[in-house]
């Protein structure tokens, strides 16, 4: 697309409050696009500092923007709906007040768009930058699904774990159906989902979106939705979780790919998302909480798949951990704590203050071998596994670890059996 004339309006939504920090940076950003032909639809929601000082200068530097506050905070999800039910163009996008844009962004977005009239939404790679403005050198890699199956497509959501795909652009009259509801932790990925099963995605394969980083607490984060529930505060990622299934159950595609797609996305979620999976235990077990990998899959699909109420799922699992404790298990074999960081060393404390004695560490990294860690040495799997290969003898091993999958494969390989000789313990 080589000349911009008579090209289809962009729609530019953006929902701020409180932005002065970072707010003129945004605006310039979306200013200075090449692609010309946009509307920059700014709502502003009872901002407190300069907020709107910031927004009146720019409207009255370009006719482009259009500014409107709220005399009282109505909350995210009335803000970004708000600026989505105001566009007129053919396409949008959103935008915060702290992100920026290369400038050509939306004129590389629009291209692609009008090259593929089945696509509904516009990516492209995006960086990382902090708070001072300074770029990461990581680069996120946004999916594309045209020519994939939607069980391919689906994948880039299921086995991720931090999700930057909202910030696009949208083919406007498809989705000006849909309700934003923001008012979930986690609704831009259930979003990005719906687009997947209703039509493609297509990307710019370059870098053209600045993310900016926030150094909040996940506490503060969540405190951003409106009016998080009990539930929703200590059951983010388990809500999520179901969150995704009820929008492949809702979507138009036919009943054999919905219930592929959510075996599929509960297989990934038990045996390749560690990270998730780990989250969405912890949110309701106990610290210190043992779990064979068997019984971790039954808790994943009783959380996620199978949920009917608070309530039975919590009896349930009170049911299923009667008799998983360190001590019975042991049988008076000398333990050993499988991880010599700071996870090891945590999973130890817990141990000690519920008056289980340790023998000592173990770790693969041979540069904290005969170090002490708790006033106990950390030593190599070979001299404590080797050195203790009759049955009798063997020692109890407790994983306390991130690389808890690759220890479970080291030990099999040993022979030795989950539950009998080791265990993986749950930390909140």
């Amino acid at each position: 697309m080589n000349s911009y004339a008579n090209c289809p309006l962009i729609s530019v939504g953006l929902p701020v409050y409180n932005g002065e920090k970072y707010l003129q940076l945004a605006l310039e950003s979306l200013l200075s696009q090449e692609y010309r032909n946009i509307e920059i639809i700014i709502s502003d929601n009872a901002s407190t500092d300069a907020t709107g000082d910031i927004c009146m200068n720019f409207v009255a530097q370009d006719s482009r923007i259009k500014y409107s506050k709220e005399e009282v905070n109505k909350g995210i999800a009335y803000n970004f709906q708000r600026v989505f039910d105001l566009s007129k163009g053919k396409y949008f996008m959103w935008a915060a007040h702290d992100d920026l844009f290369d400038k050509t962004f939306i004129a590389k977005c629009v291209q692609k768009l009008e090259e593929s009239p089945d696509a509904l939404l516009c990516l492209s790679d995006l960086i990382f930058i902090d708070e001072d403005g300074k770029c990461s050198t990581t680069t996120y890699i946004t999916p594309e699904t045209v020519g994939k199956t939607i069980l391919q497509s689906a994948d880039h959501i299921f086995n991720n774990f931090g999700w930057y795909d909202t910030y696009g652009l949208y083919r406007l009259e498809t989705i000006k159906d849909r309700k934003v509801d923001l008012s979930r932790f986690g609704a831009d990925v259930s979003f990005t989902l719906e687009i997947m099963l209703r039509g493609d995605i297509v990307k710019v394969n370059e870098p053209l979106f600045y993310y900016r980083t926030s150094n909040k607490s996940f506490e503060e984060f969540l405190m951003n939705y409106d009016k998080p529930t009990v539930s929703e505060i200590k059951t983010p990622y388990s809500n999520l979780a179901r969150d995704l299934i009820e929008v492949i159950k809702f979507s138009r595609i036919d009943h054999n790919s919905k219930d592929q797609l959510i075996r599929n996305f509960i297989d990934i979620l038990t045996h390749q998302n560690e990270e998730w999976k780990n989250l969405i235990i912890k949110e309701y077990l106990p610290p210190l909480s043992v779990v064979s990998l068997e019984q971790q899959i039954a808790l994943i699909e009783s959380i996620v798949l199978n949920y009917v109420d608070e309530g039975i799922l919590r009896e349930d699992i009170n049911t299923l951990l009667q008799g998983n404790h360190i001590q019975s298990l042991s049988q008076g074999r000398p333990i050993y704590v499988w991880g010599g960081g700071s996870a090891g060393q945590r999973v130890a404390e817990l141990m000690m203050q519920r008056k289980i004695e340790i023998e000592g560490f173990i770790d693969s990294n041979s540069l904290k071998w005969e170090k002490r860690l708790l006033d106990k040495k950390i030593l190599s799997p070979e001299v404590v596994l080797e050195s203790n290969c009759e049955l009798s003898k063997r020692a109890f091993i407790v994983i306390g670890s991130s690389y808890s999958k690759e220890i479970r494969a080291s030990l099999n390989t040993r022979g030795y059996v989950e539950t009998t000789d080791f265990v993986e313990v749950i930390l909140n």
